[in-house]
């Protein structure tokens, strides 16, 4: 009885310490609360903080270049007045006098050069003086906030994994869980598709009700199915009723839309992988795909389906479950009666039932039709809508030559400063930038303009006035006036490889550019020229985008560096544009790889995880950089460092991709051809204008991550080189094996090789 006593006691005793400590509990988490809201109101002080010192930094910047251009101004003005005054007055006095006037002229010079100098000096030390102190107390408070934050998430951090781990070890000691075998990674390093983003829903039909509406096609499907047959609604709407009544497995792709997406899976498909409906629809068939998957399979498929040819196939694939089973994959094209490739048919089923099921797949793959009127599903995007007059392609062609101009300038930052000073446009528009944006710059454009009056003088005045121009700019005298033009001539040629190092790019790549480009090119501008005799000639140029692609590949086709364009609303995306630097580089003729997609460059070597970013980043929509290895004609490996740009038209929809392949040689030269890759991508397009604002496709947002947005591109290029690419990290699923007859298969293509017979699946 008194240990029976005791234990109450304890157990009251355990009772109020576990009050005490839920009250302790609560009170933490009330403090901490309150912790938190003060750690956000400080830190958004310091934002404020920081913002304010940002401004005044910005003011004080702005203020010390206005005061420092006002006084390089006002110096300028006077040297050049007083030397006017000098010439005039040598014809009149004696060389004394010219001296004295000389003298006079530099001295105000100097004096107004001074007195700006002073009060720019002045202004800039005391709004510097006001940013820094702001910024310094900025940096401090922050610190200390962050440092406090940090510290106190760590430790509840600490506390909360050790009880987790805790809870964890107990649970495991006392009912152990039975071992399961991991699940395979998806093909192209995407998650498992319940841990994926909800799908995006694909594109309703235009019209779903069409009363009375009948297809000949699908009551022969329905008829030797055994299942009723549809009508009244448009024809996808209809096939979707007769295969959802279906106990076979049966998928349907739109070929109309980018990334070929399922567009409905029935019952039968669901019961089949494990997948819902909405882990299916708006999501390429590729993520049944896994480790086990067979790449010659893969290789059929992917033929059949750019044909437009039925196959059957079979391939392991992955339920949701994680578990393989063998698909005996049927695909069949289907037509409308114009012709058009719309949609392509996937029957699945289990090869353990084919011994049950084959009679019955072998009827419903010959009884889906492969032909519909167009009238019964009308396109959603007709082509119609590309359909421009020819003064808004006119429009589009000057516009897309004044920016593409500037692309042709990066390939020659030197030659192309030159042209531009050497106008009498381009040193106003250039003078007048250097001038806001860059005043340090300014001084050596001002230079370079003294040296080449210098040189336009008279041979017998250019040495007296190279002298005097020493004298000015250096503070001293050469030893003869032969030294005094040498020294000049050098100074002149480094003020140009300054300016283009980094100013003039900056120039180039801003708006303040547009309105010289506009100047120069003129009456070039006027006129659309086609580039058909460099586009691939089995493909029809958008109407819409006519003027921005025939503009981009006439400038692109000289260019230095590797350029092609493809398509992204054709099935496969080809390449209906490559330059001559891609010609060079990889050994193939332009009628060789014009229609195909660039995976022709890849081989047994070709590194699996940079296909993947190459895969992940298209379907996103956004830059991709990262590094690969690729193979020419010849079977030569080579290093490419990639640059993929998406470009969006003014709706929203996802037209094409831009290439830029940069080959990696690793010798001295490399740091100064980064920098001038740089300088191209950042020209390059991301969106072009078209006239209708009638959508010619479903819009596509680009989906770029936080951290490839705050990622600068020097730093994208840089890591890419380095073979760590910034982008989402992605699970990879092929090996080198995937990519081994790719290759070959373009050797193949184009007769270089014997082809091989057509791949065969194993008996089914």
């Amino acid at each position: 009885r008194e240990a029976e006593a005791r234990a109450r006691e304890a157990e009251a005793r355990a009772r109020e310490a576990e009050a005490r400590a839920m009250e302790m509990q609560l009170k933490a988490e009330r403090d901490a609360e309150a912790a938190a809201a003060r750690a956000a109101a400080a830190e958004a002080a310091v934002a404020a903080q920081v913002e304010a010192a940002r401004k005044a930094e910005e003011e004080a910047h702005q203020a010390a270049m206005k005061a420092q251009y006002d006084a390089e101004a006002a110096a300028a003005k006077a040297q050049q007045e007083a030397e006017a005054a000098a010439v005039l007055a040598a014809a009149a006095v004696t060389k004394a006098a010219e001296e004295a006037v000389q003298q006079a002229a530099e001295a105000a010079a100097a004096k107004a050069k001074q007195e700006g100098d002073v009060a720019a000096a002045q202004a800039a030390t005391e709004a510097a003086k006001r940013a820094e102190q702001a910024a310094q107390q900025a940096v401090m408070l922050a610190q200390q906030e962050a440092e406090m934050k940090a510290k106190q998430e760590a430790e509840a951090a600490r506390a909360k994994a050790k009880q987790e781990a805790d809870a964890a070890a107990m649970v495991a000691a006392a009912d152990p869980p039975p071992a399961s075998p991991a699940a395979p990674a998806v093909f192209a390093g995407a998650p498992l598709a319940e841990d994926l983003p909800p799908p995006k829903p694909p594109p309703p039909p235009p019209s779903d009700e069409m009363p009375g509406a009948s297809c000949p096609g699908l009551n022969n499907l329905a008829s030797q199915m055994g299942v009723n047959a549809p009508s009244g609604k448009a024809w996808l709407s209809m096939f979707c009723d007769a295969i959802e009544q279906l106990p076979h497995a049966v998928a349907i792709t739109d070929m109309q839309m980018p990334g070929l997406p399922i567009a409905f899976a029935n019952s039968a498909m669901v019961a089949l992988t494990g997948y819902a409906k909405d882990a299916i629809e708006g999501r390429n068939c590729r993520f049944l795909q896994g480790k086990r998957s067979e790449a010659a399979a893969v290789r059929a498929m992917v033929s059949a389906i750019r044909g437009t040819k039925p196959t059957t196939v079979k391939i392991t694939n992955y339920r949701k479950d994680g578990k393989t089973f063998v698909n005996v994959l049927s695909l069949i094209p289907v037509k409308d009666n114009t012709g058009q490739y719309r949609y392509n048919v996937g029957v699945l089923s289990d090869a353990k039932n084919q011994s049950s099921e084959k009679e019955a797949l072998e009827k419903l793959r010959a009884a889906i039709p492969v032909e519909f009127d167009t009238k019964l599903q009308p396109k959603r995007f007709d082509e119609s809508l590309t359909q421009v007059d020819d003064e808004a392609q006119k429009k589009q062609w000057k516009q897309s030559m004044v920016k593409f101009t500037r692309l042709l300038w990066s390939a020659d930052w030197e030659t192309s400063l030159l042209q531009v000073v050497r106008n009498e446009g381009g040193m106003h528009f250039f003078g007048k930038w250097l001038a806001a944006n860059a005043p340090g710059d300014a001084t050596q454009l001002e230079m370079w303009v003294y040296v080449q009056q210098v040189a336009a003088m008279p041979p017998d005045q250019q040495g007296a006035a190279a002298m005097q121009l020493c004298q000015q700019l250096l503070g001293s005298v050469p030893g003869s006036p032969e030294e005094a033009l040498a020294g000049l001539q050098s100074m002149s040629g480094q003020a140009i490889s300054v300016l283009s190092r980094e100013s003039f790019p900056r120039f180039v790549q801003s708006k303040a550019c547009l309105p010289l480009v506009e100047q120069l090119i003129g009456a070039q501008a006027e006129e659309l020229k086609k580039a058909d005799d460099i586009i691939w000639n089995q493909y029809t140029v958008p109407p819409d985008c006519a003027g921005w692609i025939h503009s981009f590949a006439s400038v692109a086709c000289a260019m230095p560096a590797c350029i092609v364009i493809s398509d992204m609303a054709m099935p496969g995306n080809p390449m209906f544009f490559v330059n001559d630097e891609f010609c060079r580089v990889t050994g193939y003729e332009r009628t060789e790889v014009q229609g195909r997609n660039c995976r022709f460059l890849q081989g047994p070597r070709t590194e699996p995880q940079s296909v993947a970013v190459i895969q992940d980043t298209l379907r996103r929509g956004v830059d991709c950089h990262v590094k690969i290895t690729n193979y020419r004609k010849s079977g030569e490996l080579f290093e490419n460092l990639l640059t993929m740009r998406p470009v969006h038209d003014s709706n929203g929809v996802y037209r094409f991709c831009i290439g830029v392949q940069f080959e990696v040689t690793r010798d001295t030269n490399l740091k100064s051809r980064l920098a001038k890759l740089d300088k191209l991508i950042k020209l390059l397009p991301a969106t072009l204008e078209v006239a209708s604002k009638a959508a010619v496709g479903v819009a596509h947002k680009r989906e770029e991550t936080e951290e490839e947005t705050q990622t600068a591109l020097d730093q994208k290029l840089a890591s890419a080189l380095e073979g760590n690419t910034v982008a989402p990290d992605n699970q990879v699923l092929q090996d080198s094996d995937y990519f081994a007859e790719n290759h070959k298969e373009m050797l193949q293509h184009i007769g270089a090789v014997e082809k091989e017979p057509d791949y065969v699946p194993s008996a089914l």
